[in-house]
């Protein structure tokens, strides 16, 4: 397993990335719970794939990135015997708010990662698009169809109308390492970390900002 202290938009995360350790992917989920908002408990997913360039098309689901409060979990799927209860039970949880960007492009319709080996699947059914999300809660139906950076843009510029005497800063879209990794490698470098969890942290800062404003337009 691999520890990594990364500042992201002068936020400190810790990221574990481990290959084949039940036992500390339990450990690491339970951190995670811990480390949420009680009051609105958000949590960011990605699937990072290995992509054949020359088909253009996707041949494997590499990595399951999980982010929440302070911690951040990057798990190496090929490497796993089954799935840990702790992920299934953490991804079944209808208390918390899961939030993905193109989720449904990386693992089909299903919303499902299934392992051809045995016939074991988990369910992402419970993430939501993050442009959906804002799409709903800011009542504007083109944001479901943006990306990241004009998400991160449209929100940021609500919730400073909302709060116009507080600073408010949303990560950009360029963190990380300027050329995609192999996530199929055994071992990351502290930036390729970085680029694998930029989306899963990007969107549950969004998302946490979403309910904030949702809060605060209820009220």
């Amino acid at each position: 397993m691999g520890i990594h202290e990364l500042e992201i938009e002068g936020v400190k995360v810790k990221a574990s990335h481990v290959t084949d350790n039940t036992s500390m992917i339990d450990l690491k989920i339970e951190q995670l719970r811990s480390s949420l908002n009680k009051q609105r408990p958000v949590v960011g997913i990605d699937v990072r794939v290995t992509v054949d360039q020359k088909q253009q098309s996707q041949t494997s689901n590499d990595l399951l990135i999980i982010y929440g409060g302070n911690c951040c979990l990057v798990i190496k799927l090929a490497n796993l015997v089954n799935f840990p209860s702790s992920i299934i039970n953490l991804l079944a949880d209808k208390n918390i708010c899961f939030v993905g960007f193109g989720i449904y492009s990386k693992v089909g319709s299903s919303n499902l990662i299934i392992r051809d080996s045995n016939l074991e699947y988990l369910s992402l059914s419970n993430v939501a698009e993050v442009g959906q999300l804002a799409a709903r809660v800011l009542k504007k139906p083109n944001l479901s169809k943006c990306g990241l950076e004009e998400l991160d843009k449209e929100v940021r510029q609500t919730v400073t109308e909302l709060k116009a005497n507080e600073a408010t800063s949303l990560p950009g879209t360029g963190a990380g390492a300027a050329t995609c990794p192999n996530w199929k490698a055994m071992v990351f470098s502290d930036e390729e970390i970085k680029y694998a969890i930029h989306d899963a942290y990007t969107c549950c800062v969004i998302g946490d900002k979403l309910l904030g404003i949702l809060d605060a337009v209820t009220v």
